[in-house]
This record gives C-alpha cells, sequence and structure tokens, in this order.
C-alpha cells in the first residue's frame, strides 16, 4: 500500500503551509515593531505625566500638612477640655469630701476613722472639727 498525492492536492497543501510561515513571521514582524513604538511613547507619555504627578504630589502633601495641623489643634483642645472637667470632677469630690467629714466631725466619729473612710490627712479632719464649731 503506497500512499500518493495528486499534484493539485499537493500544490494546495504546500500553498497552506507557506501561508501559515508567512502569517506567523508577518505576527512576529508586527509584534516587534509594536514593542518599539510603545516603548517609544512610553517615554514621551512618562515625560508628559511628570509635571501633572509632581502638581499632585505637592497637593497631596499640602492637604497632609493642613490636616496634621488641624489634628494638633483639635488635641489641644481636647487636652484643654480634659484639662477643665479634671479641675471640676476634682473641686466637687473635694467639695463632696469635705461636707462628708463635717458630717462625720458631727456625728461624733473618730479623726482615724474618717481618715480612713474619706481619705483626707487627719490634720485636715482636726481643722474641720475646730471649723464645726465656729
Amino acid at each position: 500500500m503506497t500512499f500518493s498525492l495528486s499534484l493539485p492536492l499537493l500544490l494546495i497543501i504546500s500553498g497552506f503551509a507557506a501561508g501559515l510561515v508567512f502569517m506567523t513571521f508577518g505576527a512576529v514582524l508586527a509584534w516587534r515593531d509594536a514593542s518599539k513604538r510603545f516603548g517609544d511613547n512610553s517615554v514621551d507619555v512618562q515625560s508628559m505625566l511628570m509635571p501633572e504627578i509632581g502638581t499632585i504630589i505637592e497637593r497631596i502633601e499640602t492637604r497632609l500638612s493642613a490636616q496634621e495641623l488641624q489634628r494638633c489643634a483639635d488635641m489641644e483642645l481636647l487636652r484643654q477640655d480634659l484639662a477643665h472637667m479634671r479641675s471640676d470632677v476634682e473641686w466637687l469630690a473635694g467639695e463632696r469630701m469635705i461636707e462628708q467629714a463635717i458630717q462625720m466631725c458631727r456625728d461624733g466619729l473618730p479623726t482615724e476613722r474618717i481618715s480612713a473612710d474619706l481619705g483626707l490627712q487627719p490634720e485636715a479632719i482636726r481643722t474641720l472639727k475646730l471649723l464645726r464649731t465656729h
């Protein structure tokens, strides 16, 4: 059994193979040319975008510095508010402690117990006892 091809069929197959080779070769050349053009254009695009990128970076830096200044100002206001609140609480606690100490002195409790219960110094309690009588 021998395999034989007719001349027209052989020409068709040869033409098809040659066309496939030429198409592949053309695609490789087109890809190489496109990559050269893209490489050249990327440099141009980069040089065109650099001033805009610099402007964007400056805007971001300006906004960040303004935000940092505002944050610092807000933190300082918060510290001041906390300091005022702390002094108000200390004043209220001190007033309440003194009232409790005066009431305990009126009830006749000993100085040591008042000192232990309220955390006041014994000298302050003795002073309150002296003032209680007046």
